[in-house]
């Protein structure tokens, strides 16, 4: 069964959103925003826990992006921690666009951006 719930986040400056499609067990996770949504990266997220160490919960990442965009590290760093917090296979996709972004907006995207991943985690965690 394939099931789909979004969240989303407005600021004066730009908005994010994730929609989330649940697959079976696993996860694909696109995160979008600013005034030109877009994918910029997709990473998956392997929970291999017992794969290499039972005593640890571990996972591994990999990631593609599109030249010249700087989304990876979000989508890789999002789809190790989803997929280690929820022990399943996720897949982020992230492509956040904002005209004349400041450092200091970028700094603030981002840091709404890594509240986004831990408020989705919550929520996929209670189900």
């Amino acid at each position: 069964m394939i099931e789909t719930r979004s969240f989303r986040y407005q600021d004066r400056d730009y908005r994010l959103q994730a929609e989330i499609v649940s697959c079976g067990k696993d996860l694909c996770i696109l995160v979008s925003g600013g005034d030109r949504p877009h994918i910029g990266a997709a990473a998956l997220g392997v929970w291999t826990c017992g794969a290499f160490n039972s005593e640890k919960n571990t996972a591994t990442s990999s990631v593609i992006s599109v030249p010249g965009h700087k989304e990876g590290q979000l989508a890789l760093e999002a789809a190790e921690q989803l997929s280690k917090i929820l022990k399943r296979t996720v897949v982020v996709t992230v492509g956040i666009h904002i005209k004349g972004i400041s450092p200091e907006l970028i700094d603030k995207v981002v840091e709404e951006f890594h509240g986004l991943v831990a408020d989705l985690s919550e929520t996929l965690l209670a189900r």
